[in-house]
C-alpha cells in the first residue's frame, strides 16, 4: 500500500484536475514592486545573459540584484539604476545566504522578490504574468520552468523530469485547489511572507522544500503561473546528473518527514491545500 498508493495517485491528481474549472485571471493595471534577485558563486559570464532578459521584460517595477559571491565583476559593469551589483566582502558561499543578503541591502522597499539562479533566463512577460498572481491576492508563485539546452540525452532527461513535475506537482494541484511545489528558482514571494518563513542561519541546503512547507504551514497557497516561463540549464554529463541527483535525494530524506505534519494537521482542520500537499511531500524523489 505505501509503495502503490504513490503510483495511483498521478490518476487521481488527473482526474480532480480533469472535474476542475480552469482559473481565469482578469487583467489589471496594478503594478507590483518587485526585486529579482540573481545569486552566482564564482562564475561570472552566465550571468549576463540573466540581466539582458530582465532588461527586456514588458514590465518597468523592478529592481535587479546580482549577488557576486566569490566572483570577478568586472565584466558586470552596468550604467543602470535599475541593476544593483553586490559583492559581498567575504565567502558566503550559500544561496539561501545569498538572498538574505540581498534582502538587507534593498534600495527601497520592495512588495516582493522573485529568484533566480545565474544560469537562467527569463521570458519577457515573465514579471508581468507574475503580477497577475499577485493581484489575485496570492503571496507566493512558481514559475513554469523550461529547458535552454536539450543538446545530450542527459539533458533531456532532465527536461522529461521537469515536464512531469510542471504538469502533475505545480498545474494539477494548484488548479485542484491545493499548492505547487517550488522548483529553487522562477519562483517570487511576498517579503514579509519570505522572511517569516525562512531563517537563513539554520538552512544547509534544500532551502525551497523548508520554504514551501511553511508557506503551507501558514495557510497561504503557492500559485502556479504557467506563463511566467523560465528557461533553466539543464545538466549535460553524467557526472553533473549524479551530483545533482545525490543532492536532491539527500534532501528529500532530509525534509520529507515535515510533510507527515502538514498532511495530519490538513486532515484535523479539514484543510484539502494542507492535506493533499503535505501528501505531495511524502512521495519518494521520482528520478
Amino acid at each position: 500500500f505505501v509503495f502503490t498508493i504513490h503510483l495511483a495517485f498521478p490518476l487521481v491528481l488527473l482526474l480532480l484536475y480533469l472535474f476542475s474549472p480552469a482559473k481565469k485571471f482578469t487583467l489589471t493595471t496594478k503594478e507590483y514592486d518587485f526585486a529579482a534577485i540573481i545569486t552566482a558563486y564564482k562564475e561570472t559570464e552566465i550571468i549576463i545573459p540573466l540581466v539582458d532578459s530582465l532588461q527586456k521584460q514588458n514590465y518597468s517595477k523592478f529592481i535587479i540584484y546580482i549577488v557576486a559571491d566569490e566572483c570577478d565583476t568586472e565584466l558586470l559593469k552596468y550604467n543602470d539604476e535599475s541593476i544593483v551589483l553586490l559583492k559581498p566582502d567575504t565567502k558566503i558561499g550559500s544561496k539561501v545566504k545569498s538572498i538574505d543578503h540581498a534582502i538587507k541591502n534593498f534600495v527601497r522597499k520592495h512588495d516582493a522578490l522573485i529568484i533566480f539562479d545565474s544560469d537562467n533566463l527569463a521570458h519577457p512577460d515573465f514579471i508581468h504574468n507574475v503580477n497577475l498572481l499577485f493581484n489575485a491576492g496570492y503571496k507566493a508563485v512558481q514559475g513554469e520552468r523550461k529547458a535552454k539546452n536539450l543538446e545530450s540525452s542527459y539533458a533531456c532527461l532532465d527536461e522529461a523530469r521537469d515536464i512531469y513535475y510542471n504538469f502533475y506537482d505545480r498545474m494539477v494541484m494548484f488548479n485542484v485547489g491545493s499548492s505547487s511545489s517550488l522548483a529553487g528558482s522562477g519562483m517570487a514571494f511576498d517579503v514579509d511572507l519570505y522572511k517569516s518563513c525562512l531563517n537563513p542561519e539554520n538552512i544547509v541546503g534544500g532551502f525551497d522544500k523548508i520554504l514551501q512547507a511553511n508557506i503551507v504551514s501558514s495557510g497561504q497557497r503557492i500559485a502556479y503561473a504557467k506563463k511566467a516561463v523560465t528557461y533553466d540549464e539543464k545538466v549535460s554529463k553524467s557526472a553533473q546528473l549524479e551530483k545533482q541527483r545525490t543532492r536532491w535525494i539527500n534532501s528529500w530524506f532530509k525534509y520529507f518527514i515535515l510533510g507527515f505534519g502538514i498532511f495530519f494537521r490538513g486532515l484535523i482542520s479539514f484543510n484539502f491545500n494542507k492535506a493533499l500537499f503535505g501528501f505531495l511531500l511524502l512521495r519518494p524523489p521520482l528520478f
